[in-house]
Order: structure tokens, then sequence, then C-alpha cells
């Protein structure tokens, strides 16, 4: 049998060090947000096979873990692909989400657009961006 984790998550610490612990605060992470996860959320290597060995994980698909690329001030990149708040201000979630993740990282205004309304913003002025790929939830569209 083959088992495939999907949505497991990984992070680059140079990219957490660009991000301002002031802006991470305002989206309602607390001081010192996954710090100690940083180490193993950095690992591709050794430790997260051992790691996946004992879990009996075939496959992982990996996710980047960051409070949000919205808060890289003037990263000038080829390609954004992000997974941002989208969820609408006072949606009730199930508990397996609400229980275990930080509101920041789940809302975004009242229509849960105000994190891509600040990527997008902050994507203009950095000028031309030959590819821009988000998760939107199902209540989103265009308009």
């Amino acid at each position: 049998m083959r088992i495939v984790a999907l949505e497991e998550h990984f992070t680059a610490p140079a990219l957490l060090r660009r991000i301002d612990p002031d802006a991470i605060a305002r989206h309602g992470f607390p001081p010192g947000f996954g710090a100690q996860l940083e180490k193993p959320l950095a690992d591709l290597g050794d430790l997260r096979l051992r790691e996946m060995d004992e879990a009996g994980i075939t496959v992982q698909v990996l996710s980047a873990s960051h409070a949000g690329a919205d808060l890289l001030d003037g990263a000038h990149c080829d390609a954004v692909l992000a997974n941002l708040p989208y969820v609408p201000d006072g949606t009730v979630l199930a508990p397996e989400i609400s229980l275990y993740e930080p509101a920041g990282a789940l809302f975004a205004g009242s229509d849960g657009l105000d994190a891509i309304r600040r990527l997008i913003a902050a994507l203009v002025d950095a000028g031309p961006l030959p590819l821009l790929a988000l998760e939107i939830g199902d209540s989103e569209q265009a308009g």
C-alpha cells in the first residue's frame, strides 16, 4: 500500500527572515510564531525522510508555510504561488480547522479577499509578474 501525505509543510528560513515580525503580529500570529518549527519545516533531507519512514508515508506533497506572502516587503520575483487567508470573517469552520489554525491564517475580511488585495497591490507596485497563482475559496468569484 502506498500512502501519500498532502499539504505537508516546509519553509525557507531566508524568506521568513525577510518578513517584519510586526507584520506577522498584525495578522494575529503570536510573537515568535513558528520559531520552534523553523528547523524541522526547513529540513527536506534526513529528518523528513526518517519521519516519513516512521509514519509509513511513501510520498509527501509539500506546501510552503509562511506567515503570508502578502507580508513580504518589496520582493521581486518571477512567480508568486500563494495560499493566503481567504475565509470571510465570521465563517464557522469545522473544529479540526478552527482549533488548530490561527485566525490570521484563515480569515481575511468580510469577503475573504483582504490578504489577496494586499498582495496584488504590492505586486502592482513591484512591476511586471509573469505568474501569479492563488488558492481561493468557493465563495470568491471574478468581479
